[in-house]
């Protein structure tokens, strides 16, 4: 995965800090630019992990949570489409068009 902006919610947010750097250190070594650019965490350890949606989505299972966590690649197209849309919020030196964010299914 080349840089990213990487976005938090405030549901991914209040999981325990151990769970998200889990989360976090897995998602970021498996999403890619082509495929997979979404992963799916569910609860506990009983999902085998795959593909599905033709290879767009990795399906996997992660103990410590109490609801699906999907984190997501999005790529706005430029820089400056990306500055634009995070307005006052983008850092002064972005030089990346992506931005991959982590959050719970319930926020989706």
């Amino acid at each position: 995965m080349t840089s990213a902006v990487i976005m938090r919610t405030r549901g991914f947010i209040e999981l325990p800090e151990e769970v998200q750097a889990k989360i976090m250190a897995y998602a970021l070594r498996q999403i890619q630019l082509d495929r997979p650019n979404w992963v799916v965490f569910y609860p506990g350890n009983g999902a085998k992990e795959h593909l599905e949606d033709e290879g767009r989505t990795l399906v996997t299972a992660m103990t410590g949570l109490n609801e699906k966590v999907y984190v997501i690649l999005d790529d706005f197209g430029s820089v400056e489409a990306l500055k634009e849309n995070m307005g006052e919020y983008a850092p002064p030196n972005l030089s990346t068009r992506h931005v991959v964010t982590f959050l719970l299914a319930s926020e989706y």
